[in-house]
């Protein structure tokens, strides 16, 4: 079927050819023998074979019942953790379905939509800044970007990929929690992490404060101010349940 397909549409030898490690052989060493025999080449320049996902040390299987449909997955905990999860380990591996693996990967997603908004809220309230693409000329994070580019340059090791990006979400709170935000590199730091995330396709946008919770905010300032530091933390304690870090 493939060495037909990618004939009829292709008309010649494609890039990358994708499919289980059980397919490895003899089915796609049949279908380099075929197209060796038909058209004189060897179907694909690159052969990606992925680890398959078990459940508890078992090959899923409808027979067994041990069956996890992915899309109810993703209905359950989004696809940014669910991402995390298939990612946190190198294709080629067999990945194996434990709960606690599953938590912490939705935990680890809740940290990143965290750690952007934290900053891209302190942004807005203090510089008044929603768009903040901009080109990266600090050198430690030139240094993060080629790190994650020579990971997945690598055989797609998306999990040193992943080390690379907590590496950004960790400069992102560090920015964070400073009195006074670093303007330049805090724009950076988030233009880095859309990067990232971008490539591993887990697109995190965050809506930029509406006018009520800036409101929140002018009302915490002005309670702190005036020293009522009850009403203060009533304010605080709203803002914080929106996940806005004053």
């Amino acid at each position: 079927e493939c060495v037909v397909m990618i004939h009829n549409i292709f008309k010649g030898k494609i890039d990358i050819h994708g499919g289980g490690t059980e397919l490895k052989f003899p089915h796609h060493d049949n279908e380099i023998a075929q197209a060796k025999v038909a058209f004189n080449h060897s179907l694909a320049n690159y052969w990606m074979h992925n680890g398959r996902v078990d459940l508890n040390g078992e090959k899923m299987s409808k027979s067994l019942g041990n069956v996890i449909m992915a899309k109810e997955l993703v209905e359950q905990i989004g696809y940014g953790a669910y991402r995390l999860f298939l990612l946190s380990t190198p294709y080629r591996q067999p990945l194996n379905y434990r709960e606690e693996l599953l938590n912490q990967s939705i935990a680890d997603d809740e940290k990143i939509t965290s750690a952007k908004k934290g900053l891209l809220y302190k942004l807005q309230i203090e510089k008044n800044i929603t768009s903040y693409q901009k080109e990266i000329t600090d050198l430690a994070l030139q240094k993060i970007r080629d790190e994650f580019i020579f990971a997945l340059s690598n055989d797609f090791n998306t999990a040193n990929a992943i080390t690379a990006l907590w590496k950004v979400v960790k400069m992102i709170n560090q920015v964070t929690r400073q009195k006074v935000v670093q303007e330049e590199m805090a724009m950076e730091l988030l233009t880095l992490l859309d990067e990232f995330l971008w490539v591993l396709g887990i697109d995190r946008e965050i809506q930029p404060l509406s006018e009520d919770d800036l409101e929140k905010v002018f009302l915490w300032k002005k309670a702190r101010e005036e020293k009522d530091f009850l009403k203060a933390d009533e304010y605080r304690n709203i803002l914080k349940e929106k996940g806005i870090l004053v």
